[in-house]
């Protein structure tokens, strides 16, 4: 009985919009056959066919919507640090090529039991290096060890602590979330971080205010989520399972609120470098990818974040540091390390001299 309701339940939902429109055109033909006025007739019919229209039109662009709902990330602490899960990625990633002959080979994920990704290192190391973002830290379509946490922990001879919260598919909203929740405390145990890392990709920013993910959406304070507000957010969240108002009218707000979202990454990052600094003693380095709109660039520039811009190879030499849907490649993940490396080192030079 359950598995039927949540068959009727996912239906409604991928559909809800057919079914409404549906309903309002049935409603508007069963009237025309009550009405004798033939002004108010032809009104109806009308009226009938638009929403039919509407609900045809919503049911075809149900197979050509390329929205998919990203991984759900939830605020929970590890349970047991000693725990580790393996899960396997069967995606497009997974092709490798050997002596020229295509083959898929699953790639291994090593996971603590709140999903963060684990890194090989020294837990109770004087030396924790926290990394926050998006797939591009995770390492999605990559095994353990080709992650830019692995290599940057190796760069260190695993001596440090290296914690990965990098999340899929979300964005700043979900590592302030880990920030504001003590979740490196759970891998941190004498509590003292060197330093912090936040890849910034330009994706981030409409990330923060999707309509169907709502974790990414939210910010997590005092056991609950509250909604991040937006320009014309309550037509985005009324409409959001509209095939036709995410086809049509959203790339237009987006557009229109593109300001605003720009403003609130710049804005978030302010108040993360703020709670990294007073939360946690500690520094922030912000890793910009190359495609990266020159305001965003600039603006950064303007609040002098401490930020490496990545050079536009890892972008433009896509066969060598781009996987098939676009994530970092191993060879770009052991640079990007190497980078991070020298810039601490150089970092810490300057430190000690002043």
């Amino acid at each position: 009985m359950n598995n039927i309701l949540k068959s009727i339940s996912y239906i409604f939902l991928n559909y809800e919009f057919v079914f409404i429109f549906f309903f309002f055109s049935t409603v508007f033909f069963i009237l025309t056959t009550y009405i004798k006025k033939q002004t108010f007739r032809i009104v109806l019919l009308g009226a009938f066919s638009v929403f039919l229209s509407l609900a045809i039109c919503e049911y075809i662009l149900s197979f050509k919507d390329s929205y998919s709902t990203p991984w759900f990330f939830t605020i929970k602490h590890i349970e047991n640090i000693n725990a580790i899960n393996i899960t396997f990625d069967k995606g497009i990633n997974n092709r490798r090529f050997t002596n020229n002959l295509e083959k898929e080979e699953d790639v291994v994920y090593s996971q603590y039991d709140n999903k963060l990704r684990y890194t090989k290192g020294k837990i109770n190391s004087e030396n924790t290096y926290v990394f926050l973002g998006c797939s591009f830290v995770f390492g999605t379509g990559l095994n353990d060890e080709n992650t830019v946490t692995y290599y940057f922990s190796k760069l260190m001879n695993f001596t440090a602590n290296v914690i990965n919260c990098g999340i899929p598919g979300h964005s700043i909203n979900t590592s302030k979330n880990i920030l504001n929740n003590d979740l490196v405390y759970d891998l941190c145990p004498n509590k003292k971080i060197n330093h912090f890392f936040y890849f910034l990709i330009y994706d981030h920013i409409p990330r923060n205010f999707r309509i169907l993910d709502p974790s990414d959406n939210m910010i997590y304070e005092n056991g609950e989520y509250n909604r991040v507000k937006q320009p014309l957010g309550l037509f985005k969240i009324i409409f959001a399972r509209s095939y036709i108002f995410r086809k049509i009218f959203l790339p237009v707000i987006d557009k229109y609120n593109e300001k605003f979202y720009i403003d609130y990454e710049i804005q978030s990052l302010k108040e993360i470098e703020k709670i990294i600094k007073e939360k946690y003693n500690s520094k922030l380095t912000i890793i910009a990818w190359p495609v990266v709109q020159s305001q965003i660039l600039d603006k950064l520039m303007k609040e002098k974040f401490d930020v490496i811009f990545l050079k536009a190879h890892f972008y433009l030499k896509r066969e060598e540091y781009q996987l098939p849907d676009g994530h970092p490649t191993a060879k770009a993940n052991k640079e990007i390390a190497q980078i991070l490396y020298n810039h601490i080192q150089a970092t810490s030079t300057a430190t000690a001299k002043n």
